[in-house]
């Protein structure tokens, strides 16, 4: 109960320095030799080394080892709570709580004929599943020397896949483009009907297109600082409305009866809707111009592909039993669409603010009711990781 109450107490400490120290990728690593001194300073050189060439190639990377804790820590505390050698599970624990991404955990253990028995394993933190696990035939002496540099570039190896972008500057944010082209008619023409009263016909007609891109720009980067992933979509909506409601007056002559005046209604609409939407994702180029003070962002976006439905109904019109009617048609794309669902590539200007050049951000808004709205919004940051250093 006590070595738990005392388990739980570190990770809360190491809890605290972590958000202290909030630095992203880490990695938290410990070294184990068994048997031997000669295990105990191959396990340490192996740690040192792989720390020393992730940290080469990967330097926004926080490290931290066994000994990094100890010292932070209180010494006979630690050390009565791990005991002898601990577990993946117990390492784990401390590495997750201290904020670290990746645990590294080396073991080194000399066998009875003297050869040594070299092993590497990494842990992700957040799923706590096994990610890298390195070894080799046991050795000795020079053969073990080699065998621990080998596993090092292997490890390294392991974890540049794990850590690829992420120690990139890159941009990250939204930019968003915008098509929209409206038009509404309404209008009632009204003369005269033979009951000496007024007959009415009201037209309604609107059309509505709307094309719409979004890029979203993943918090990872890649190899070119310029050049991030990003999840863009890709909408497309449409509808049209066509609406005649008349009331007139009709004659009316029923059998074996007077004929006589009657006001009659109907209702025509012709209404037609399409929509579709498209995600993929795509490489988003942000190319700066420090000479002139000026940038471009270009974002690539996928096609759509659309279903549209366009419905014709009539409450129908006669003195005597009238009929409604209605038409129904189903489809993929029309002439309305064909210009927008397209794929392509939109392009974002703009001019660097010298006080703030790591943040590119504006709206735009370009054309008018007859031709249709374009409105641009973008909001990047350029995000840079901290160094470890």
């Amino acid at each position: 109960m006590r070595s738990t109450l005392k388990l739980f107490g570190l990770m809360i400490l190491l809890g605290g320095m972590a958000a202290a120290q909030n630095t992203a990728p880490s990695t938290f690593s410990y070294s184990y030799g068994k048997g031997s001194q000669a295990a105990k300073d191959i396990a340490f050189h192996l740690e040192s080394s792989i720390e020393g060439k992730v940290l080469r190639q990967f330097p926004c990377v926080a490290q931290m080892d066994m000994s990094g804790v100890i010292a932070l820590l209180d010494l006979e505390r630690q050390k009565e709570l791990l005991g002898a050698e601990p577990n993946n599970d117990t390492l784990k624990n401390i590495g997750a709580s201290l904020g670290a991404d990746y645990i590294i955990v080396v073991r080194v253990t000399t066998l009875p004929n003297g050869q040594m028995y070299i092993n590497v394993v990494v842990l992700d933190s957040r799923t706590a599943r096994q990610v890298a696990n390195r070894d080799g035939h046991p050795a000795s002496g020079d053969a073990a020397v080699d065998l621990m540099e080998t596993i090092a570039e292997q490890i390294l190896t392991d974890m540049a896949g794990l850590l690829k972008g992420k120690c990139t500057p890159h941009w990250s944010g939204t930019v968003t483009f915008k098509f929209r082209y409206e038009t509404l008619e309404d209008k009632t023409e009204t003369f005269p009907g033979g009951d000496k009263s007024v007959n009415t016909r009201a037209y309604h007609s609107s059309w509505l297109t709307e094309n719409y891109i979004e890029a979203l720009l993943s918090a990872k980067g890649g190899a070119d600082q310029n050049e991030t992933k990003a999840r863009v979509v890709h909408r497309f909506t449409h509808r049209d409305e066509h609406i005649v409601n008349e009331n007139e007056a009709a004659w009316c002559r029923p059998k074996g009866a007077n004929s006589f005046w009657k006001r009659l209604s109907n209702r025509e609409s012709d209404i037609g809707d399409e929509r579709g939407e498209a995600t993929s994702t795509e490489t988003v180029w942000v190319t700066i111009d420090k000479v002139n003070g000026t940038y471009k962002i270009s974002v690539k976006y996928p096609a759509v592909k659309t279903t549209s439905r366009r419905e014709i109904t009539a409450t129908g019109v006669s003195c005597f039993d009238s009929k409604p009617s209605s038409a129904i048609a189903d489809g993929e794309g029309s002439p309305e669409s064909s210009a927008y669902v397209v794929d392509g590539t939109e392009e974002v200007r703009g001019v660097l603010d010298p006080k703030n050049p790591d943040v590119l951000s504006g709206t735009t808004t370009t054309g008018d009711k007859t031709s249709g709205i374009h409105t641009v919004t973008w909001n990047l940051r350029l995000v840079k990781p901290k160094s470890a250093r």
